[in-house]
């Protein structure tokens, strides 16, 4: 999946933007993707002295992922409102958006 070309010119693309991160998971090497936790441990290493912040995530995938990751974006979203997102005393992310690729034929 790395070596598409598509993905490759992406990750170059985005070099030079430091507050963006592209993920690539691969689930025939690495085994199913836990949304809810991906998305807490990303968020959790956003810790600094600023606030206020915004994360977007995009997620594109099976009907089943699709769902859990909505599923954990909306769970996270709420914490951040309610300042309840682990110790979100120097988090860095204070608000969170999400766009599902649904595809239908």
């Amino acid at each position: 999946m790395e070596r598409v070309q598509e993905v490759q010119d992406l990750q170059i693309t985005m070099a030079v933007f430091r507050n963006m991160e592209f993920v690539v998971h691969a689930s025939g090497k690495l085994g199913r993707l836990d949304p809810e936790k991906q998305l807490s441990t990303f968020l959790a290493s956003r810790v600094g002295t600023s606030s206020g912040g915004g994360a977007w995530v995009y997620v594109s995938g099976p009907e089943g992922l699709l769902a859990d990751a909505e599923t954990a974006c909306v769970r996270k979203a709420k914490e951040l409102r309610r300042g309840s997102a682990g110790d979100s005393g120097g988090m860095m992310v204070g608000k969170l958006d999400w766009y599902i690729a649904r595809w239908s034929l």
